[in-house]
């Protein structure tokens, strides 16, 4: 028998702790359904680019669970407490433009033009001065625990 709480501390924490202190920035090119613990991973990136056909569900209420991941991390620092309170509580599927409205997507993207797009974006951001870059996230991220 699987244990989950095993498989979350080896797999998923490290992976989560990477993302958080990595200096580079982390593009999540949502194309799908991003739900539980794959939409904390969507949450842990620093720029969240989602299809028109792309949702994100906070699945865990739905098997009687708490979100994990770096969820109830993530999502209050993206949208607030209390819409975040209320995603996490009610487990709703939200669609590409509700989260792009809620500021959890950075842009969405017409299926059209999504690898296009996908690649124009990491094109810029690789562009852009890699130490100010690294910097402003560290920054950025040590503001919240002042």
């Amino acid at each position: 028998e699987m244990d989950h709480g095993e498989v979350l501390r080896t797999r998923y924490a490290p992976m989560m702790q990477t993302l958080y202190h990595v200096e580079k920035p982390v593009v999540a090119a949502v194309n799908g359904v991003a739900a539980g613990a794959g939409m904390s991973l969507a949450l842990a990136c620093d720029f969240r680019l989602v299809s028109e056909k792309a949702s994100f569900v906070e699945a865990f209420i739905h098997v009687g669970l708490i979100p994990d991941a770096g969820n109830l991390y993530y999502l209050p620092r993206l949208i607030g407490h209390a819409k975040a309170l209320e995603l996490a509580v009610f487990g709703e599927k939200i669609s590409a433009p509700k989260a792009a409205e809620l500021g959890l997507a950075t842009a969405v993207v017409p299926e059209q033009s999504w690898e296009e797009e996908v690649q124009r974006f990491a094109g810029r951001l690789a562009n852009m001065p890699t130490k100010a870059v690294g910097l402003i996230k560290r920054y950025l991220r040590e503001s919240w625990h002042c």
